[in-house]
Protein backbone atom coordinates (compact mmCIF):
# COMPACT_ATOMS: atom_id res chain seq x y z
CA UNK A 1 0.00 0.00 0.00
CA UNK A 2 3.01 2.31 -0.32
CA UNK A 3 1.30 4.29 -3.12
CA UNK A 4 -2.15 3.78 -1.54
CA UNK A 5 -3.33 1.75 -4.53
CA UNK A 6 -6.13 -0.61 -3.58
CA UNK A 7 -5.51 -4.31 -3.79
CA UNK A 8 -7.31 -7.48 -3.01
CA UNK A 9 -10.47 -9.14 -4.21
CA UNK A 10 -14.05 -7.96 -3.98
CA UNK A 11 -15.58 -9.66 -0.95
CA UNK A 12 -19.06 -9.88 0.52
CA UNK A 13 -19.27 -7.64 3.59
CA UNK A 14 -22.37 -9.35 5.06
CA UNK A 15 -21.73 -9.97 8.74
CA UNK A 16 -18.45 -8.02 8.80
CA UNK A 17 -17.59 -4.71 10.47
CA UNK A 18 -18.41 -3.04 7.12
CA UNK A 19 -21.97 -4.38 6.98
CA UNK A 20 -24.27 -1.42 7.56
CA UNK A 21 -27.42 -2.94 6.06
CA UNK A 22 -28.88 -2.77 9.56
CA UNK A 23 -28.44 0.81 10.82
CA UNK A 24 -25.88 1.17 13.62
CA UNK A 25 -23.33 3.64 14.93
CA UNK A 26 -20.09 3.99 13.02
CA UNK A 27 -18.38 5.06 16.23
CA UNK A 28 -14.60 4.99 15.96
CA UNK A 29 -14.56 2.48 13.10
CA UNK A 30 -12.20 3.60 10.34
CA UNK A 31 -13.66 3.17 6.86
CA UNK A 32 -11.87 3.54 3.52
CA UNK A 33 -13.80 1.05 1.43
CA UNK A 34 -15.42 0.87 -2.00
CA UNK A 35 -18.75 -0.98 -1.99
CA UNK A 36 -20.55 -2.57 -4.94
CA UNK A 37 -23.51 -4.93 -5.29
CA UNK A 38 -25.58 -2.23 -3.61
CA UNK A 39 -29.20 -2.73 -2.60
CA UNK A 40 -31.42 -0.53 -4.78
CA UNK A 41 -35.00 0.71 -4.56
CA UNK A 42 -37.67 0.39 -7.28
CA UNK A 43 -36.21 3.44 -9.06
CA UNK A 44 -32.75 1.86 -9.20
CA UNK A 45 -31.31 4.14 -6.54
CA UNK A 46 -28.95 3.00 -3.79
CA UNK A 47 -29.20 5.04 -0.59
CA UNK A 48 -26.82 6.01 2.19
CA UNK A 49 -28.42 7.37 5.34
CA UNK A 50 -26.31 9.19 7.90
CA UNK A 51 -27.82 10.34 11.16
CA UNK A 52 -26.11 12.36 13.85
CA UNK A 53 -27.37 13.68 17.13
CA UNK A 54 -28.88 16.77 15.48
CA UNK A 55 -28.99 16.10 11.75
CA UNK A 56 -29.79 13.47 9.18
CA UNK A 57 -28.60 13.31 5.58
CA UNK A 58 -29.61 10.92 2.83
CA UNK A 59 -27.50 10.39 -0.27
CA UNK A 60 -28.57 8.49 -3.39
CA UNK A 61 -26.82 7.26 -6.52
CA UNK A 62 -28.33 5.80 -9.65
CA UNK A 63 -27.54 2.58 -11.50
CA UNK A 64 -24.98 4.32 -13.74
CA UNK A 65 -22.75 4.24 -10.66
CA UNK A 66 -22.47 0.69 -9.33
CA UNK A 67 -19.70 1.58 -6.86
CA UNK A 68 -19.71 3.70 -3.71
CA UNK A 69 -16.66 4.84 -1.74
CA UNK A 70 -17.08 5.58 1.97
CA UNK A 71 -14.21 7.33 3.74
CA UNK A 72 -13.81 8.47 7.35
CA UNK A 73 -10.39 10.14 6.80
CA UNK A 74 -8.83 8.52 9.85
CA UNK A 75 -5.37 8.45 8.25
CA UNK A 76 -5.32 12.15 7.37
CA UNK A 77 -3.17 14.25 9.72
CA UNK A 78 -3.38 16.37 11.76
CA UNK A 79 -5.93 15.38 14.38
CA UNK A 80 -8.76 16.00 14.86
CA UNK A 81 -9.22 14.53 11.42
CA UNK A 82 -12.72 13.07 11.52
CA UNK A 83 -15.09 15.99 11.05
CA UNK A 84 -17.37 14.19 8.63
CA UNK A 85 -17.62 11.23 6.31
CA UNK A 86 -17.01 11.09 2.58
CA UNK A 87 -19.55 9.32 0.37
CA UNK A 88 -18.62 9.19 -3.31
CA UNK A 89 -20.54 7.56 -6.18
CA UNK A 90 -18.23 5.84 -8.66
CA UNK A 91 -18.64 4.17 -12.03
CA UNK A 92 -15.78 1.80 -11.24
CA UNK A 93 -13.68 0.67 -8.30
CA UNK A 94 -10.56 2.49 -7.12
CA UNK A 95 -7.71 2.01 -9.59
CA UNK A 96 -10.12 1.05 -12.39
CA UNK A 97 -7.74 2.59 -14.93
CA UNK A 98 -5.05 0.17 -13.76
CA UNK A 99 -7.22 -2.91 -13.25
CA UNK A 100 -9.75 -2.40 -16.06
CA UNK A 101 -12.55 -3.51 -13.71
CA UNK A 102 -15.86 -1.91 -14.72
CA UNK A 103 -13.92 0.61 -16.80
CA UNK A 104 -16.20 2.57 -19.13
CA UNK A 105 -14.85 3.24 -22.62
CA UNK A 106 -17.36 5.43 -24.47
CA UNK A 107 -17.00 5.61 -28.23
CA UNK A 108 -15.99 8.99 -29.65
CA UNK A 109 -18.93 11.39 -29.39
CA UNK A 110 -20.81 9.13 -26.96
CA UNK A 111 -21.74 10.14 -23.45
CA UNK A 112 -22.27 8.38 -20.15
CA UNK A 113 -24.65 10.02 -17.70
CA UNK A 114 -25.28 9.24 -14.07
CA UNK A 115 -27.01 10.99 -11.24
CA UNK A 116 -26.73 11.37 -7.50
CA UNK A 117 -28.18 13.66 -4.89
CA UNK A 118 -28.19 14.71 -1.26
CA UNK A 119 -31.26 15.30 0.91
CA UNK A 120 -30.98 16.96 4.32
CA UNK A 121 -33.47 16.66 7.12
Amino acid sequence: MERMLPSGPTVDVAGTAYDFTTPRRIGKQAIDVAFTGLDRDADGRAWVRLKGSRRATRFWLDEAQPWLEVYTADQVPPAPHRRGIGVEPMTGPPNALGSGTDLIRPAPGASYIGGSGVLHG
